[in-house]
């Protein structure tokens, strides 16, 4: 279970900003089948952007108020494209739709989200109870093992991240999310706990789950990963 060079099968991704994750989800849609289920969608961009590649997908995420934005973009698509995505509000790791998709993706963290190994691997469970027998799955975690001490926008529902740097293989920083509510639109924030994973837990966890992983890559442009890369983005199948 090497590192993969999966996307050697054609020219180097090049594009860059938020299209390039879509562009590299795309080389994995299947053909006869371009089915995609997104677990942590946000505000829904990546299910939207894949639809523009045919495919039928799927957006969950546990955030209602995220769902209603990823909602509000139907009103500007065409039918054609509009009738391929769905979306949903819902626990990802107690989702059980009754089908099974191509493609299966926790991207932006999502696995990050998981604030113990139970939820964690209930959240694989949910990835293998949708995912079909050749299909593909595919997530990005953080880095948990490249100590760093910064801040940043999330880039799918503006919230902000903070990340401490790592004292042990596996730490916990937090999302602070910002709302607003009442008459005089006063901002609140809400914490939500995060865990960060380390390599060696990923792996133990997608094994444990029934999983291979297959390829690695530090960037969405498809550069191989490395260690000293900020996230981990896996490719991987069922064993």
């Amino acid at each position: 279970m090497g590192v993969g060079n999966g996307l050697g099968r054609s020219s180097p991704l090049s594009l860059v900003g938020q299209r390039t994750e879509a562009t590299f989800y795309a080389r994995y849609l299947s053909r006869a089948r371009p089915t995609v289920l997104v677990l942590g969608c946000g505000a829904g961009r990546i299910p939207w952007e894949l639809s523009d590649q045919g495919a039928e997908a799927v957006g969950v995420d546990p955030s209602a108020s995220l769902i209603a934005a990823a909602e509000e973009r139907r009103a500007t698509e065409a039918t054609p494209k509009a009738d391929r995505v769905r979306f949903l509000s819902a626990d990802l790791r107690s989702l059980r739709l009754g089908r099974r998709f191509a493609l299966v993706i926790a991207p932006n963290n999502a696995f990050g989200l998981m604030s113990a190994s139970t939820d964690l691997e209930a959240l694989l469970a949910t990835a293998r109870q949708h995912l079909a027998a050749d299909g593909v799955l595919v997530f990005d975690v953080v880095n948990a093992t490249r100590a760093f001490d910064h801040s940043r926008q999330h880039p799918e529902s503006g919230l902000s991240l903070f990340q401490r740097p790592a004292i042990r293989g596996v730490f916990a920083p937090h999302l602070r999310e910002r709302r607003r509510s009442g008459l005089n639109r006063s901002a609140s924030i809400r914490r939500l706990h995060l865990r960060q994973l380390n390599l060696e837990h990923v792996e133990s966890a997608i094994r444990d789950a029934g999983f291979a992983s297959t390829e690695k890559y530090g960037r969405y442009d498809g550069k191989p990963f490395e260690p000293a890369d900020p996230i981990q983005i896996v490719v991987a199948q069922l064993a």
